[in-house]
């Protein structure tokens, strides 16, 4: 699966560490989390109203003054939060919240005392992960778009030269190109590990 979807982590009781996969999310979950802790603690950021369970807009304070406090505020207020007011999303969203404040804790990467910092953290680090959701199937969408237009300009630049094969030959030099490109889409859809595959692909 790709690394937008790869936001909670799959204990099982037997496991005594983490695999390959769950080793690069730790390592994702700590850098991240050590370098908002950080930023919060620089700016000195705090929660200034009480969080509420609706999901809305956190209203963050930052006293510092400098430029990247006003920009981390505002990117708390408006990135921080479900992209939707759906409440299957929110519900959705508030689940994986409280699954990374609990993993957080199990695998010691947050405090085993939680504060509204890690509150924050865990609702940028799910927003976050919503986005890279939302542009891995743009890019996805794209790919798709370039290989239909390769394929356009292909097929009329050797539409001439097919003309001079027989039927049957026409079919088997279509055929052979219609295999090809099923065997290479499947492999960007089915078998690709991360959204930097479908590029890799290609290249």
């Amino acid at each position: 699966s790709h690394v937008a979807y790869r936001e909670e982590f799959s204990f099982r009781s037997e496991d005594a560490q983490l695999n390959q996969t769950q080793a690069m999310q730790y390592q994702m979950f700590q850098v991240s989390y050590e370098g908002f802790s950080k930023m919060f603690h620089n700016h000195q950021c705090s929660v200034s109203a009480p969080i509420r369970s609706d999901h809305s807009a956190l209203d963050v304070k930052c006293d510092s003054g400098a430029f990247e406090a006003n920009l981390l505020q505002v990117g708390i207020r408006q990135f921080c939060r479900p992209r939707s007011e759906s409440s299957s999303l929110i519900s959705d969203f508030t689940r994986r919240v409280g699954v990374c404040k609990t993993q957080g804790r199990q695998l010691k990467l947050l405090p085993s005392k939680l504060e509204a910092r890690e509150e924050v953290y865990c609702r940028c680090r799910s927003a976050m992960y919503d986005w890279l959701r939302f542009m891995s199937r743009w890019l996805l969408a794209g790919w798709f778009a370039e290989l239909l237009g390769f394929c356009t300009v292909l097929y009329f630049g050797v539409e001439q030269n097919l003309a001079k094969y027989g039927a049957r030959e026409q079919q088997e030099i279509l055929g052979f190109a219609v295999v090809g490109i099923s065997i290479l889409v499947c492999k960007v859809t089915v078998f690709a590990e991360s959204v930097e595959d479908h590029f890799s692909v290609i290249g």
